[in-house]
């Protein structure tokens, strides 16, 4: 069941501006600290728990799992650092397509 919620603008500015610095890392093939940004993206969301939607926990727990696993081998394979990728996508999809946000250049 997902709550009917209220974020307010700079929470939602926050998780943009963080999914864009995420972009040039993945892009830039910095997967280490892509991983580490991506731990912090996931902390992040976790932090607006009275706003989270309640369908992406167990995302955002399958996020957590991924980037740890990266970030304490410091070594990455491809099909991990893509699923990251898909997970981040999808979360940032499902926040902004909740909030209003009908053109936001991360939909999939």
């Amino acid at each position: 069941m997902t709550k009917t919620i209220t974020i307010n603008l700079k929470g939602i500015t926050h998780i943009i501006e963080c999914w864009d610095d995420l972009q040039s890392l993945y892009k830039s093939k910095n997967y280490y600290e892509f991983a580490k940004k991506a731990q912090e993206f996931a902390r992040m969301i976790i932090s607006y728990d009275s706003y989270i939607l309640s369908d992406l926990n167990e995302t955002i727990e399958k996020l957590l799992k991924l980037t740890n696993n990266i970030v304490r081998k410091k070594k990455s394979r491809s099909n991990t650092i893509r699923k990251i990728k898909e997970l981040i996508d999808y979360i940032v999809n499902i926040w902004c397509s909740n909030y209003l946000i009908d053109n936001f250049p991360g939909k999939i």
